[in-house]
């Protein structure tokens, strides 16, 4: 005997059906703004953590000794004498950094590249002096600029002038 239904392979469900399944995930309506004050928060507290990390010890400055003399060529009575003038810095307690300072400006004392620096800034004084003519002076200066965090910095110049217009 026939069956008096139809028989289908698919089965036809309305379109409009709602479920009510939970969501698998909920998330917290949040305020914008306490979202951006966090977000604030967070990234102080990073650029924070980029600041020195030295030891307490390393926020003090150096002790710096400032030494200046200015010496004319022995035997020189005019206006004109021949003159060295040195003004420089001592670290105490870095004998490595006033080793550094010292070497660096005996060799901006170097015309020659091929010639070796004196051995000390006295020894450059006398030498200078001996062989000094005219006006001939030199300006050796070292002076500390900043401190801060365990850095810093000294600057270092130099000036030869030779009697000449420009020096």
């Amino acid at each position: 005997m026939p069956s008096s239904e139809p028989n289908t392979l698919f089965t036809v469900q309305p379109a409009c059906t709602r479920t009510t399944q939970p969501p698998l995930l909920t998330l917290p309506r949040i305020n914008m703004s306490l979202l951006r004050i966090t977000s604030l928060a967070c990234l102080a507290l990073l650029l924070g953590a980029c600041q020195s990390l030295f030891t307490p010890n390393m926020r003090t400055p150096l002790q710096v000794q400032r030494d200046a003399s200015e010496l004319i060529k022995p035997g020189c009575t005019t206006a004109d004498c021949p003159l060295v003038n040195i003004d420089t810095v001592h670290f105490a307690d870095e004998p490595r950094l006033d080793a550094i300072v010292q070497k660096t400006l005996l060799q901006l004392t170097v015309a020659d590249t091929s010639a070796s620096p004196p051995a000390s800034i006295k020894a450059y004084q006398e030498q200078f002096l001996s062989q000094a003519q005219g006006r001939n002076s030199s300006y050796l200066q070292a002076k500390v600029r900043e401190q801060h965090d365990g850095i810093v910095v000294v600057e270092l110049s130099s000036y030869l002038d030779n009697g000449g217009a420009h020096g």
